[in-house]
């Protein structure tokens, strides 16, 4: 009882600390500012300059802090052993039940509304779905979206990390190099490309999804989409994710800052996640022929895409 009393002790000091310090982080992440000095926003920033000035109130972070915060990061934990736990038995149907309930716990706690639009097709037909990639919930969004799980695309080293490489490992996703090395960017291809017959087969629950972004953006334009999921020429179904705060995105911030912020904001801000299940990309519809070609027919999709 005294160690329990005593941690979350820590963890509270720890979050008025990290509160204290994302709060001075964030005020310095003002769009306006880069206007200032530039005369401009550079065209490569657009994907991550932040649309609009933080209005943060220093006093209600701070309260947030000792209270709300820490009592929200102890859960969440606890949930994300919760899981790790469930991924040591090995099950795929026992992952796929599992796995959308933990997510929906998890952002109902953090204070996120998931909000699903149009039909997410069978993984049978579409192995692969493409998402612009927003934030690190993301990942909780799109497992809370219904019964068939996704894996996803990783770099190597996350296979070997504690606890994360394990979640990696029970969630079949595929560990990749990002070498410019030309065979070793085949090998790359190769794995995706197997993992979406798989899909397709049935062999695997977990259907394959992709950031083709590489990295997360203010969510408001798209960067370039990348070709090597593409590159096998099989079906894509692209989905769009809309938040409708710009606090879920931690563009301009370090992760933990932001993390912090969310949590304080959420509580008293509705905050929502729109994902769109737009319609497949084919590669005859699409006329493409190379990887690039059904990259940007489905980097376009999701552009062209419009909230109801």
């Amino acid at each position: 009882m005294v160690v329990s009393v005593l941690g979350y002790a820590l963890l509270t000091l720890a979050c008025i600390i990290g509160m204290h310090l994302s709060y001075k982080q964030a005020v310095l992440c003002d769009t306006d500012k880069i206007i200032r000095v530039f005369g401009h926003v550079p065209p490569s920033w657009g994907s991550f300059t932040r649309p609009s000035p933080r209005t943060l109130n220093y006093l209600f972070l701070m309260i947030a802090a000792s209270t709300a915060v820490p009592v929200k990061i102890a859960v969440v934990t606890s949930l994300h052993v919760l899981a790790i736990i469930i991924c040591l038995i090995p099950s795929e149907k026992l992952l796929s039940t599992a796995i959308p309930i933990c997510a929906n716990l998890i952002l109902r706690i953090l204070g996120l509304t998931v909000r699903q639009h149009g039909e997410r097709l069978s993984p049978r037909k579409v192995p692969t779905v493409a998402v612009n990639h927003v934030s690190y919930l993301d990942i909780y969004v799109l497992e809370s979206c219904g019964v068939t799980p996704l894996s996803f695309v990783a770099k190597k080293d996350v296979r070997d990390m504690f606890l994360i490489g394990q979640l990696a490992r029970a969630f079949d996703c595929v560990f990749v190099s990002r070498s410019k090395c030309p065979k070793e960017r085949e090998e790359v291809v190769g794995k995706i490309k197997n993992k979406q017959e798989r899909v397709m087969s049935g062999s695997t629950q977990f259907q394959l999804c992709i950031f083709p972004e590489g990295t997360t953006t203010n969510g408001r334009s798209l960067m370039k989409f990348r070709k090597g999921a593409f590159e096998s020429l099989l079906p894509v179904q692209p989905v769009k994710l809309a938040y409708t705060s710009d606090h879920c995105s931690y563009t301009c911030l370090d992760l933990l800052c932001h993390v912090l912020i969310f949590l304080a904001l959420a509580c008293i801000e509705d905050m929502h996640c729109d994902v769109y299940w737009l319609p497949e990309v084919c590669p005859s519809d699409a006329a493409a022929s190379t990887g690039a070609d059904l990259a940007n027919a489905t980097r376009l999709s999701i552009a062209r895409a419009t909230e109801p």
